[in-house]
């Protein structure tokens, strides 16, 4: 004979005996019960962090909605398959508190001694074995439906795509309408259309509004990056600009590899952006778009460190060589 404690959560407790054979049922329910929840969130985290890669044009809603459902299926088949020993009420706790001072039996006879024993003239609610949800389950699927949403978010980086043209471009992503880009004149931090594209090995197309392919490009994006895109635009350069505040000094230059230094002007560092296709990968600690560092850190309430903003120019008017820096 051993015992089992329950409590009802608030004031009640009982130590409810059970034969050996009960107790080992009992235990193997339990041991079931939590292998249930950590295969359903096995399942989910595998769900949400497969699907943005393997299906990546499918909505983020989606990848939510099977990683939650991941996260319930595990338990309910394991629910659905498990059976009550043969002789036994149920295969799990066969007396348990349903509310706070509510016990309930899953066999009547147990339930009408216990009464019998403590001279009461109502003993525990009786209870069929029933087939029931754990709660544990929902805020695990809650869980797996955030992660899905987080993970489709890195795997779909941001791509910043820029018309210096006349008129109005209309972008593709492999031959996806991916949206129209109005003309934009000058330097201005909204300046664009940004938008979120799947990561990897993509094909970029730029056309007029009467169909004619002005640009194109196969390009490579990096999950949890930034990316600019300037079709058509060869008049233009870019280049990313730094600026020292405070006590701090630039001492070692913003992750960009094979992008040469060039002299700095003043207090500022200019780096020109290089590459094919009018396409980059832009460094993590890009902090302004298109728009100038503040000049002094009191005006911006800097104390110290490095900021670093994306600028734009015609090349004639670029502070570095134009050549061979677009």
């Amino acid at each position: 004979m051993s015992t089992q404690a329950i409590s009802d959560g608030a004031e009640q407790h009982l130590l409810i005996g059970y034969c050996d054979e009960c107790a080992a049922h009992l235990a193997r329910h339990a041991t079931r019960r939590y292998a249930a929840l950590f295969g359903g969130a096995l399942l989910a985290a595998c769900l949400a962090a497969g699907l943005p890669v393997a299906l990546p044009h499918w909505p983020a809603w989606v990848d939510a909605a099977f990683s939650a459902l991941g996260a319930l299926l595990v338990p309910l088949l394991a629910g659905a398959l498990e059976r009550v020993p043969r002789g036994h009420a149920a295969a799990g706790p066969s007396v348990f508190f349903h509310e706070p001072g509510e016990l309930w039996s899953r066999r009547r006879e147990w339930a009408e001694r216990f009464a019998e024993g403590l001279g009461l003239d109502r003993g525990p609610e009786p209870v069929a074995a029933r087939r029931r949800l754990s709660i544990a389950s929902l805020p695990l699927a809650l869980g797996a439906a955030l992660l899905a949403f987080a993970l489709h978010r890195f795997h779909h980086p941001p791509l910043r795509v820029l018309n210096l043209g006349q008129g109005t471009l209309v972008l593709t992503v492999d031959g996806r309408f991916a949206g129209r880009v109005e003309p934009t004149s000058g330097e201005s931090s909204r300046a664009g259309l940004e938008l979120r594209v799947p990561s990897g090995r993509r094909r970029l197309e730029a056309r007029d509004t009467g169909g004619n392919l002005l640009a194109a490009a196969s390009v490579r994006l990096l999950s949890g990056k930034h990316h600019l895109y300037a079709p058509a635009s060869a008049e233009t350069c870019f280049w990313l600009e730094s600026r020292s505040y405070g006590k701090e000094q630039i001492q070692k230059q913003p992750e960009r590899p094979e992008r040469p230094e060039r002299p700095k002007q003043g207090s500022e560092t200019i780096v020109p952006l290089q590459g094919e296709d009018r396409f980059w990968v832009l460094p993590d600690n890009l902090r302004g778009w298109f728009s100038p560092n503040p000049r002094d850190s009191s005006g911006a309430n800097l104390t110290g460190g490095t900021s670093v903003a994306l600028r734009q120019a015609p090349c004639s008017e670029a502070p570095f060589e134009a050549g061979g820096a677009r």
